[in-house]
């Protein structure tokens, strides 16, 4: 193993047993071979160890992980579901993290995100819990105030979008498969435009084992030769190498789920 936990490329064996990684045991061993991972995992870890003694002083029975300990997680201002999709950083100098920790977080995994039009209605209530404190505060809202803040929070449904994503909206009165088929057709030449095609999800779990070598044997300093005898089915060209490396990289950086 070398500093980051990281087995010699050159032993299949030395990655231990497969076939019983989960899906989320795979994503996270391609995913804390990131080198943005790993400077987030240092730059916040000793910060949270700090502030996890802080709450643990304050609640009965409190235990606070150690950060080399498995199933420890960093957190700090810039946000991990964001940037990884977890909901705190492990510790990428271990593999074997416990299984709730390296479970993506749904709502960032996914595409989609839900909000639910029958519940606006609860804003109402809120409005009105709102106006109710400024007023006990001294701050009372004239009409045209109490409006403009209404129908603000009526129409501005609470949404975020990173650049790479598109919202559609679904009528629960009306049936699915029609407005499905119309989201798809509306989304792939959107897709298209943005990426030259219409992307597809193609898995070759059998092949992941040599991407995670590959990338470790690169990492590593191996040459172009030496990385090309870990895929025989190939031309073992220094391009066949650089595909490889390729699809290892796009299940580094996006694994999905």
């Amino acid at each position: 193993m070398n500093e980051w936990g990281i087995p010699d490329w050159r032993d299949a064996e030395a990655y231990g047993d497969i076939a019983n990684w989960s899906m989320n045991r795979w994503r996270w061993e391609f995913y804390r071979r990131r080198d943005d991972l790993r400077e987030y995992f240092d730059k916040y870890a000793d910060k949270t160890v700090r502030d996890n003694v802080l709450v643990s002083k304050q609640s009965v029975g409190g235990v606070c992980r150690r950060a080399d300990e498995p199933g420890f997680v960093a957190w700090g201002s810039e946000d991990p579901r964001q940037l990884f999709e977890y909901i705190g950083v492990p510790n990428p100098r271990i593999g074997a993290q416990p299984e709730g920790v390296i479970r993506p977080l749904k709502g960032y995994s996914k595409l989609l995100r839900k909000i639910d039009g029958a519940k606006l209605h609860e804003q109402g209530t809120i409005f009105q819990d709102i106006c109710e404190r400024l007023v006990s505060a001294g701050v009372p809202l004239s009409a045209k105030q109490e409006r403009q803040l209404y129908l603000c929070m009526r129409d501005n449904v609470a949404i975020q979008l990173k650049p790479t994503e598109v919202a559609l909206k679904f009528d629960m009165d009306d049936p699915l498969e029609p407005q499905l088929k119309e989201a798809k057709e509306m989304l792939r030449p959107i897709q298209s435009e943005r990426h030259g095609k219409v992307l597809e999800t193609r898995r070759h779990p059998t092949k992941w084992l040599r991407y995670l070598r590959t990338l470790d044997a690169k990492s590593a300093g191996a040459s172009w030769s030496e990385i090309a005898m870990l895929h025989p089915a190939t031309a073992q060209t220094e391009q066949t190498v650089c595909n490889v490396l390729n699809q290892a990289n796009a299940l580094r950086f996006n694994f999905r789920n």
